[in-house]
């Protein structure tokens, strides 16, 4: 109902979701094979255009912003891999694990 202010920093959150891809772009489906057999996992692809198809956003280099993703596992998956730090971890009273 207001114009933005020059300068000012803004936080807009959000809720959406979404399906993992099956095409190596964006947030998708991968797998990989160990000891135990094939095991599945979640990754991402965020070359420009292909953040979009993970989440809403503007996926261009000139419009850098950081966001937080929450991932919620079961207990017995592999621990969450991230190229940044896990900021917390908690037990979910269902069992997951939410990081």
């Amino acid at each position: 109902t207001e114009a933005l202010v020059l300068n000012r920093e803004y936080i807009i959150k959000s809720t959406f979701r979404g399906n993992l891809q099956t095409n190596m772009r964006g947030f998708y489906r991968s797998w990989y094979v160990d000891s135990t057999g094939r095991r599945w996992m979640g990754t991402t692809q965020f070359q420009p255009g292909h953040a979009r198809q993970a989440f809403p956003c503007y996926d261009e280099p000139g419009f850098k912003a950081t966001f937080d993703i929450t991932m919620n596992r079961e207990e017995s998956f592999s621990p969450t891999i991230s190229n940044m730090p896990i900021r917390t971890t908690n037990t979910l009273a269902n069992g997951r694990v939410s990081e």
